[in-house]
């Protein structure tokens, strides 16, 4: 039988470090060459997503080391990232993966079922555990945003990594 983890961070870091990697194949997808392609109107510019892929991969982090974000605020510590090339966002991904990856290294268990909340302009964007934020506004949202990016590569036939097993692209 397997060793049991001492601690959660400890068991979720095995899952974030895949999906960050997953995240990155990605990524490496993606080029200068299609940076303005959107699939429609109302979606954002292919380079404006790998962007806010880049910036959610170190909210995570950003969560698991604040008791409380306040967005948009002179004190909000969020890295939100604007490159003009894919080579430069791959660049931030890892700066921001890494780091990410230390935090919930160093999360403290008991931290996770503290109150945490997000605010934006004085309204609620969130409000829960820090667990729920760093599972959803987190994780979950840098998987969202990997899927829409897979949407935009398969559009655009790049070839779509294999995820979660092979794809049309790589069997």
């Amino acid at each position: 039988m397997p060793d049991t983890p001492a601690k959660m961070s400890e068991l979720f870091l095995t899952e974030l470090t895949a999906e960050l990697a997953k995240s990155r194949k990605s990524l490496e997808r993606a080029g200068d060459e299609h940076a303005s392609f959107k699939p429609h109107e109302k979606s954002m510019p292919l380079l404006t997503l790998c962007n806010h892929l880049t910036t959610v991969s170190g909210i995570i982090g950003t969560i698991l080391t604040v008791k409380s974000l306040d967005m948009g605020s002179p004190s909000d510590p969020r890295r939100i990232v604007k490159e003009t090339s894919i080579a430069a966002v791959l660049k931030a991904f890892d700066e921001l993966a890494a780091s990410t990856l230390a935090a919930l290294g160093a999360a403290d268990d008991a931290a996770f079922f503290a109150p945490w909340q997000a605010t934006r302009a004085g309204n609620v964007v969130f409000s829960g555990t820090m667990y729920g934020a760093f599972r959803n506004m987190g994780v979950n949202h840098m998987i969202h945003h990997r899927a829409q990016l897979g949407v935009y590569l398969r559009l655009l036939d790049i070839p779509v990594p294999a995820l979660f097993g092979p794809t049309a692209d790589e069997k």
